[in-house]
């Protein structure tokens, strides 16, 4: 059975306002990559001047220079300044305030080759929620994204969608879930073909992906940008600099999977092992998300090594067993074993008076 959504609740509007707080007061570290500009000191002058003047902070480590601005206007004034001095690649994100943030949501149902004003406009009679956009993804182009304003949350949308009375183009229900990334695409910056940042945060010189050089025999060949390789572009995948960062995101992938199977492996032993052979086995007890879950089975341990003869009243003189006590004993028995039957005899007959007098009470009260 389908476990049911959650409802929006108050700590929806709480999240919704955390988040216009932090709107406010986020500014994100600016970045200034450029080994010319770090050895020049008039440059590094003025952007301390300028620093020093918005109350920020500034840092120039391992060729770089890290600025933390005190505010959205002080970011603006930094960055206007470093635009002056031309650097080759500036990284900025934007602050939350300025990003275009919006909720998204996949839907599964067909739309039959409708286009997306004509889907965007169905939706709204659905939920009553018009979305901002409605982008088709997937091969097939069947799935659509629908990109609504940043104050709808996701579970506000999804309990819209699951407690219509209306289905998206007449079908049997709603097939809406939640925007999942994917965690193996790779970002690369469409200005200066970087793999740590987008374009979006990108203010340094505009690259070309490929660039014209001068061989040592004084030949003139065109190369990648990023790898400085012939025949490819820096924005082509078979670029080595676009299969390096492949190759380590897929080994992050791959940890990530490793280390779910066993954190599942570890929840399943916990479940399935016995108390008892937890405390028979020499290893230790696997904690969840442990590297090591294997359990010493009862096949592995073997059959259990007899206990050497306990000295009871039974055999305390002699190997033989007592005849006289345990007949007393089987005596006790037989009379415990007497007193439980004739309990039980008295609890049946009280049920049957019990029964009578309630089907009594009944017939009065129908004739009454």
């Amino acid at each position: 059975m389908k476990r049911p959504r959650p409802t929006p609740s108050n700590e929806d509007n709480r999240l919704v306002q955390k988040k216009e707080r932090i709107k406010k007061t986020h500014t994100p570290v600016i970045t200034i990559r450029d080994e010319d500009l770090c050895a020049n000191t008039q440059a590094l002058t003025a952007v301390r001047q300028v620093t020093s003047a918005t109350n920020s902070k500034i840092t120039l480590a391992a060729k770089q220079i890290f600025i933390a601005p005190s505010s959205i206007e002080a970011r603006r004034d930094i960055l206007k300044k470093i635009e002056e001095l031309n650097p080759a690649r500036v990284i900025a994100p934007k602050p939350m305030g300025e990003r275009n943030m919006m909720t998204k949501i996949v839907i599964k149902n067909e739309t039959f080759g409708e286009t997306v004003e004509a889907i965007a406009e169905e939706i709204n009679r659905c939920i009553g929620i018009t979305p901002l956009r409605v982008k088709p993804i997937g091969k097939s182009g069947r799935l659509h994204l629908l990109l609504f304003e940043n104050k709808y949350t996701v579970r506000h949308i999804l309990h819209a969608f699951d407690t219509s009375q209306r289905t998206i183009f007449c079908a049997k229900k709603n097939k809406a879930q939640p925007y999942m990334e994917n965690l193996a695409h790779i970002n690369q910056c469409k200005n200066c073909y970087a793999f740590d940042h987008t374009k979006h945060s990108c203010y340094g010189t505009k690259k070309d992906p490929t660039m014209i050089t001068v061989t040592a025999t004084g030949a003139t060949i065109t190369v990648c940008s990023n790898c400085k390789h012939e025949g490819h572009g820096a924005n082509q995948v078979n670029c080595p600099a676009f299969q390096k960062q492949l190759a380590i995101r897929e080994r992050v992938l791959l940890d990530r999977q490793a280390k779910s199977k066993e954190r599942s492996e570890a929840a399943r032993v916990r479940k399935e092992t016995t108390f008892a052979q937890a405390l028979r086995s020499n290893k230790e007890f696997p904690q969840l998300g442990a590297s090591s879950t294997s359990i010493t089975t009862d096949e592995e341990l073997g059959p259990t090594p007899p206990l050497p003869p306990r000295q009871t009243a039974l055999t305390a003189s002699t190997d033989q067993p007592n005849m006289d006590i345990l007949l007393a004993i089987l005596q006790r028995m037989d009379s415990v074993v007497a007193e439980v039957n004739n309990m039980r005899t008295e609890m049946n007959s009280l049920k049957t008076e019990l029964l009578i007098i309630k089907r009594a009470k009944t017939a009065t009260t129908v004739n009454g």
